[in-house]
């Protein structure tokens, strides 16, 4: 019966890993596996298993002696490389190792990979053109973060009159919010739908606009042509050229009129006490004169509101039963 100390046996005798060849023989001690190895140099070395099947040791330590960069930062790159696709403890493993994603056998020696590489520019890493390519000097580029984060898995590409873009890019051509594109996304919006812009940009109020060799605020336009700032915002935010936003006039406010007196929607609102939405909803379903204006609230809702004119109980009842008759009907 096997020593649970004692890892499964793993037969790699004859192998070669770099410059190492596995001569044996095999040596477990306090659990941990080891191997003999002779070097191309000559040199014969005992090599931790990990090591040899990670690839983290290709050499008895000659190759570090001759290239000069063990402690660089293209060093510590090189290693990460082979670490996340050979090592299956690294935490990344699943997404490249996992994958299928290789080193090139020409990049199993460092020299190499410095010689097709080179040093990193300042603040660039190491990166595959191809995502589901391996590490080779085809494929491999030294990026920036914004071309690092475009470039993976996650990242969707959109179609939109006849034009392939990320999502991240359609955001900035068209001028509307990645995470308002990706909830149209999710709500199954398709075509124009998808790509038509926010009704309310957050920073349009920030920026300038030139119209008539003037370059001002929205603010600054609304003082002087007297539009309303909200107005010239979903104006914009419609597809609207400024100078269309600001030459167009606003229609005239809807009038109710009631037995003589005309106020607009928000101004019978705010005599009624109630919500202007209201006013649009019942205007909208055929509601017109009195009906319009005394059935500005349900029953429900005006029962709460004459307890402050001290109406008994028994009449907001009858008000919640014709409520409930006209539902049924």
């Amino acid at each position: 019966m096997r020593d649970h100390n004692t890892p499964p046996f793993k037969d790699i005798l004859g192998q070669k890993v770099g410059k190492l060849t596995v001569i044996g023989p095999r040596k477990v001690v306090n659990g941990i596996t080891y191997w003999v190895c002779k070097c191309d140099c000559g040199t014969i070395k005992t090599i931790l298993l990990g090591s040899l099947t990670t690839r983290m040791s290709q050499s008895c330590g000659c190759s570090r002696i001759k290239h000069g960069k063990s402690r660089s930062k293209i060093y510590r790159i090189f290693k990460a490389m082979h670490s996340r696709c050979y090592y299956l403890k690294n935490g990344e493993y699943h997404n490249y190792g996992q994958r299928g994603i290789f080193v090139a056998d020409e990049w199993h020696k460092f020299e190499n990979f410095y010689r097709d590489m080179g040093d990193p520019p300042q603040g660039r890493t190491l990166g595959r053109i191809d995502n589901n390519g391996p590490y080779r000097k085809e494929n491999c580029r030294w990026a920036d973060p914004v071309t690092q984060a475009r470039n993976t898995r996650k990242n969707v590409i959109l179609e939109h009159n006849g034009e392939k873009h990320l999502q991240c890019e359609w955001a900035k051509i068209l001028g509307i919010e990645e995470g308002a594109l990706s909830t149209r996304i999710k709500r199954g919006k398709k075509g124009d739908e998808l790509f038509k812009p926010n009704m309310y940009p957050e920073r349009a109020t920030n920026r300038k606009y030139t119209y008539d060799n003037k370059t001002l605020l929205l603010s600054e336009w609304e003082e002087i042509y007297k539009l309303p700032k909200d107005a010239l915002i979903r104006r914009i935010a419609a597809g609207w050229s400024f100078e269309k936003s600001i030459e167009t006039p606003l229609q005239k406010p809807r009038v109710l009129t009631y037995k003589g007196v005309g106020r607009t929607f928000p101004e019978w609102a705010k005599i009624l006490g109630v919500d202007v939405g209201i006013l649009y909803w019942r205007y909208n379903k055929g509601y017109r004169g009195k009906k319009l204006l005394s059935a500005a609230l349900p029953p429900s809702l005006r029962c709460k509101g004459l307890a402050n004119e001290k109406t008994d109980e028994a009449q907001c009842s009858n008000l919640k039963a014709q409520e409930a008759q006209g539902q049924t009907r």
